[in-house]
């Protein structure tokens, strides 16, 4: 058995498990919503004190 077979067979089985109880699948939908939010307000943020300090005007394009 190669890798492809290997990777096909554990991704056969994670959507099997995930598909079995919706409320996991929902639960793993969600923790993987709320890092990518958390991640985009953290970069406003971080852009905005960037801005705010006058360090990265020329990198950030903004004159």
């Amino acid at each position: 058995m190669g890798i492809v077979e290997g990777f096909e067979m554990g991704l056969d089985l994670l959507w099997s498990i995930l598909t079995a109880d919706p409320l996991l699948l929902l639960i793993i939908i969600l923790f993987i919503a709320c890092f990518v939010i958390y991640g985009v307000i953290l970069n406003i943020v971080r852009e905005y004190w960037l801005k705010r300090s006058g360090i990265c005007r020329s990198y950030l394009g903004y004159y």
